[in-house]
Parts: structure tokens; C-alpha cells; sequence
């Protein structure tokens, strides 16, 4: 399982043209005639995807049927495919769904990006508006050594460790278990999270908490912690350490709320990317003139490019790298 500036850059996509359409931390189509030497105009979106596509304008022949397409372009002189992808990128951001434009929009490295992103998933998300919000019960049974988390009224991981048990040291065992409560988010929107569960998407809660691919009782570390991907990380991207007890979870750290509150940003249909990460120890002072240290994170919506950023505050009493 494995957050003001903005600045916003559209991914130039591929129109689909229907009939021109992250503690203490505060269809049916033609088909050409033999001898034909005259290109597809375009395709059949196929399936039960209604409308067409358009492969080029002007010097071409008909709408090729959806089985018939992917042939089509397949055979074309690589200068030709090269001019159907230049063709496509002009015309700007895809529409919904048309399965053969996918194939030909891979081809082209331009399919839509909500298709080539982790998707995030919603019941994190404690910021949006009318969410049914629920409390994270987490159990240690020291009898069985045994850690259960449910979520919404499902249980979503059963972790066996010695570390759970009765026979640990008290001290060790208080502090272990503690941490692993704080990996936990300790509120869930159930709203967003049942609806998952009945329809598994963006995937299922279940068996899959951060939507990440890995089922729940294997995406653990060696320490028995789940680990919770509520966002990814740019590659080689400056992100100081997080504190210890830094709450992941915290709704005003998550750059959702703030990417509502910015104009022109709004949700983001993949998972936040983590672009950066500055850490100062005592690096502001508080409206009472104290020390405090403070997390500033900056964040990238891989879909549409826009970024935002979040800050985080805790006291100079509090642990800090």
C-alpha cells in the first residue's frame, strides 16, 4: 500500500470525436473495397461505445468498422502512423471510453492519463464534503498476538506478531503497538468506502486498501506495519525524512482540500505525487512568539500537472530530525 501556487499544464491527449464531441504533528461500420488506396477518415469506437473517431480530414475514404481499425493502422508506412499520431495529439484532451482509440492512442504515447496513473483512493480522502465519517477500530489480543483493523464494519487486516503478545516486554510492547495504530488512518469516509466494496472501484477496500495491487495481508513491512500508499513519490524527488509520529492521514496535510480551494485545480484523478519535501526544525515562530518546526510539501496531480502545496506545524518540544 505501498499536498499555493499553482501551475497548470494540460496533457495533450486525444479527442474521441462522437458525431464531433497523505502524531503529534498538528457500433457498426464499413469496410473499403479491395484496391482502395485512399486512408481510413477514421474508426468505430466499437463495443457498446457509440460514435467514431477520427484518424485524419480531408484526403480519405469512410469510417472503418471497430474490428477492422486496429488492422487498418497497423499496416500504414510508419510516416503515415506518424501522422495520424500528430493528427490526434492536435486535436487535445480524449473523451471518455473507445476501446479501439485505446490501442492506437498507446501506439502514439498519448492515451488519457487517468488510464496510465495509480488511482487514489476516496476513502482517505476525510476532506470532501458530506462523508460519512467513521473511527478505525484497531484490536490487540495479546492472548493470540493478534492486531485487527476494521474499517466501516469490515475487517481489512489481521496481522499475527510476537510483538502483539503477552510475553514482550511491556514497555517495547505499549510502544510497539502504538506505532502500529499511528500507520493507520483513524477516520474513513464508509460512504465512498461501501460503495468500493460493492462495486470494486476504483478496487476493493477490502482486500486492497490503497488500491496498490497488493492485497492486504502482504503489503506489510518486515515489522508487521501496513504500509498505506496514499500517495507516490517522484522519482529522485528532495523529500526530507518525516518526523517521527508525522500524520500521514491529516486532512489539512493531504493536498486535496487545498487543490479545492484553488482556483481553476480541483480533484485529481490519480494519486497526488510527493515532489518535494522541506523539513525546518524550529524553522517558524508561532503567533506567541515560540519555536516551532514545520513540514512544507509540494504536490503534482499527475493527470493534469497542477501542484499545490501543504504545510504541516508542531511544536519545538516535539522529536524532530
Amino acid at each position: 500500500m505501498k499536498t499555493k501556487a499553482i501551475a497548470i499544464s494540460f496533457v495533450l491527449g486525444v479527442v474521441l470525436v462522437g458525431l464531433s464531441n497523505l502524531g503529534g504533528w498538528s457500433s457498426s461500420g464499413q469496410q473499403f473495397p479491395e484496391g482502395n488506396r485512399k486512408r481510413a477518415c477514421g474508426c468505430y469506437c466499437g463495443g457498446t461505445t457509440p460514435g467514431y473517431f477520427l484518424l485524419r480530414e480531408g484526403n480519405c475514404a469512410g469510417i472503418l468498422s471497430a474490428d477492422a481499425c486496429g488492422e487498418h493502422f497497423s499496416d500504414l508506412p510508419e510516416v503515415n502512423k506518424k501522422e495520424v499520431c500528430a493528427f490526434r495529439k492536435a486535436k487535445g484532451k480524449p473523451a471518455a471510453s473507445c476501446p479501439v482509440a485505446k490501442e492506437i492512442l498507446d501506439y502514439c504515447g498519448e492515451s488519457p492519463p487517468d488510464e496510465k496513473c495509480e488511482k487514489p483512493a476516496p476513502w482517505f480522502d476525510t476532506s470532501s464534503s458530506g462523508c460519512n465519517l467513521q473511527d478505525t477500530l484497531i484490536t490487540i489480543d495479546q492472548r493470540t498476538a493478534t492486531a485487527t483493523v476494521s474499517m466501516c464494519g469490515y475487517i481489512v487486516l489481521k496481522q499475527v506478531s510476537e510483538d502483539f503478545g503477552a510475553n514482550v516486554d511491556k514497555m517495547f510492547g505499549a510502544a510497539y503497538t502504538a506505532a502500529f495504530k499511528h500507520e493507520i488512518p483513524k477516520k474513513v469516509c464508509c460512504d465512498k468506502f461501501r460503495e468500493a466494496a460493492r462495486t470494486g472501484s476504483p478496487c476493493d477496500p477490502r482486500t486492497d486498501l490503497d488500491c496498490d495491487g497488493k492485497t492486504n495481508q502482504t503489503d506489510v513491512a518486515t515489522s508487521s506495519f501496513p504500509v498505506i500508499d496514499v500517495f507516490t513519490r517522484g522519482p529522485n524527488a528532495p523529500i526530507d525524512p518525516f518526523p517521527f509520529n508525522f500524520n500521514l492521514f491529516d486532512p489539512d496535510f493531504s493536498p486535496n482540500s487545498a487543490a479545492r480551494g484553488s482556483k481553476g485545480v480541483g480533484d485529481c484523478a490519480c494519486k497526488w505525487e510527493l515532489i518535494k519535501g522541506d523539513l525546518k526544525c524550529n524553522g517558524v515562530v508561532d503567533a506567541n512568539g515560540n519555536k516551532q518546526h514545520v513540514y512544507t510539501a509540494t504536490w503534482r496531480c499527475p493527470s493534469t500537472k497542477a501542484e499545490v502545496f501543504t504545510t504541516k506545524y508542531a511544536p519545538s518540544t516535539a522529536p524532530c530530525p
